[in-house]
C-alpha cells in the first residue's frame, strides 16, 4: 500500500491550487443558483473536487523517466488488455489462497489487491452522483463507464502523448472494475443520509439564505463588473485619444447605460440581485454609481497611494502630503467601516445607496420540497419593477 502514498501526498499538496482557482468561479455559481453559500454545499463540492484530484493523480503517477520508459519497450511489455475478465482467471489461477495459502495471504496478493483497487477508485464517484448530485442508477452507470473509459484513454495515450509510449496499461477489465465500482457506491449511497443532510435539505437551508444581499455578493458582483469595464476600457483605448477618456466611458457603460435599462448591472445579474427602485426612479441608480465609482476607484486608491508616497515624496512636500492623507482619512475610515456592517448586517444599505435612494435587493430562487425542481423567483415587492449545471494499479507496487 506503500506505492498509493505519494499520489495522495501530491494530491493533498495540489489541492489548495485547485481550490484557489476554483473557489471564485464556485462562489458565482452558488450565488447564482440559491442566492447563498452554505457550509455543506462547500464541503460537498470540494470533497468531490478533492476525491477526483486524488483519483486522477493515482491514475497517472508515478510519472515514468525515460529510462523506465526504454524500459518497457525493450522487454516488449503489452501496451492494452482487451480480454474481458482476465483478471477473473487470474484470481483464481495465481492467487494464494487457492493454493494451500492462508486467508491473508490471499488477500494481500496482487492479484486481489490490484482488483480490489480498481472497484474502491469509483465507489465514492457514485456515491456523491447518487447523494450530491442526485443521478439515477442508469446515469451513474454511463458516468462511471466515462470516467474510467477517460482515465483508460489517459494511459493508453501516454498521457496525451507527452510521453512516447504508454507507461500504463489500457486495460478492459479496469473499465468494468471501475463501473461496478461506482455502481456498488450508488447503491450505498443512501447511507451517507446517517451522517449527511440530504441534498433537498441542503438546497433549502441555502434559499432560505438567499434574500441575504452580503457583503461577498456585493464584491463578486462588483469585481465581474469591472473586469468587464476593463476588458470594455482595452477596446475603447484603440479608438478614444486617451486611456482616462477610455476609462470613463467604460464605467458610464457598465455602471451607469447598463442598469438604467435593465435595473440591474452585468454582475449583479450573474449574482442574482438588483436595484430596489421604480424604472421612474432609476436616475437614482446613476447617483448611487457615481458615488461608489467615485470613492472605490478613485478616491480611495488615491488616498493609499497618498500614504504610499510618504517614503518618496520630498521634504518639501511631505507636510502637504500628511495633510491630504488626514484630512481623506476621516471619509475613507467611514466608508471601509460602512462596508464592514454589511459582513454582519447584510441588510445594511451603504451609506452611498442611503444618499441615492437607491439600494440592492436580492432575485431569490425559492423551492419547496413538494414542488422541486420548479423554481419559482420572488423579490421583495416593489413598483413598477422588472423581475429580471497488467492494470492501473501495478505501478503502485
Amino acid at each position: 500500500m506503500s506505492g498509493f502514498g505519494v499520489p495522495i501526498i501530491d494530491a493533498i499538496i495540489a489541492f489548495p491550487i485547485i481550490l484557489i482557482a476554483l473557489f471564485i468561479p464556485f462562489l458565482f455559481l452558488q450565488y447564482r443558483c440559491y442566492g447563498a453559500v452554505t457550509f455543506w454545499h462547500t464541503v460537498m463540492t470540494f470533497s468531490f473536487v478533492f476525491y477526483f484530484t486524488t483519483a486522477f493523480f493515482l491514475v497517472i503517477l508515478p510519472l515514468p523517466t525515460e529510462a523506465t520508459l526504454e524500459h518497457l519497450q525493450a522487454i516488449g511489455a503489452p501496451t492494452r488488455n482487451l480480454d474481458p475478465l482476465q483478471v477473473v482467471r487470474t484470481f483464481f489461477q495465481d492467487n494464494p489462497y487457492f493454493h494451500g495459502g492462508g486467508l491473508k495471504a490471499g488477500l494481500l496478493d496482487p492479484s486481489f489487491t490490484q482488483a480490489a483497487f480498481n472497484v474502491l477508485l469509483t465507489v465514492p464517484f457514485g456515491m456523491y452522483l447518487h447523494f450530491y448530485f442526485k443521478r439515477g442508477f442508469f446515469t451513474t452507470l454511463i458516468l462511471t463507464f466515462m470516467l474510467t473509459l477517460f482515465y483508460e484513454t489517459t494511459q493508453y495515450t501516454g498521457l496525451y502523448h507527452i510521453y512516447w509510449r504508454p507507461y500504463r496499461l489500457f486495460d478492459v477489465d479496469d473499465l468494468i472494475l471501475n463501473t461496478t465500482g461506482g455502481l456498488i457506491g450508488w447503491v450505498f449511497a443512501p447511507l451517507l443520509g446517517i451522517l449527511l443532510p440530504s441534498r433537498d435539505r441542503m438546497d433549502e437551508r441555502a434559499r432560505s439564505l438567499g434574500h441575504r444581499v452580503t457583503l461577498v455578493r456585493r464584491l463578486l458582483s462588483f469585481g465581474l463588473d469591472f473586469a468587464i469595464a476593463t476588458a470594455l476600457s482595452f477596446v475603447l483605448t484603440q479608438i478614444l485619444p486617451n486611456e482616462t477618456s477610455a476609462d470613463i466611458l467604460s464605467y458610464i457603460v457598465i455602471w451607469g447605460v447598463v442598469p438604467l435599462l435593465l435595473g440591474a448591472t452585468s454582475g449583479q445579474m450573474v449574482v442574482r440581485i438588483r436595484y430596489d427602485v421604480a424604472k421612474s426612479q432609476r436616475w437614482r441608480i446613476i447617483v448611487r454609481n457615481a458615488l461608489m465609482v467615485g470613492f472605490t476607484i478613485y478616491f480611495f486608491p488615491f488616498w493609499l497611494q497618498l500614504i504610499g508616497s510618504t517614503g518618496t515624496v520630498s521634504a518639501e512636500t511631505l507636510n502637504r502630503t500628511y495633510t491630504f492623507i488626514l484630512l481623506f482619512a476621516a471619509p475613507a475610515v467611514i466608508l471601509v467601516i460602512d462596508w464592514l456592517i454589511t459582513i454582519f448586517r447584510p441588510q445594511h444599505k451603504l451609506l452611498y445607496e442611503k444618499i441615492s435612494g437607491a439600494g440592492s435587493e436580492a432575485i431569490v430562487k425559492t423551492t419547496t420540497m413538494a414542488d422541486a425542481p420548479i423554481l419559482k423567483e420572488q423579490t421583495t415587492p416593489q413598483p413598477e419593477v422588472d423581475q429580471q449545471p497488467t492494470s492501473r494499479s501495478e505501478r503502485h507496487h
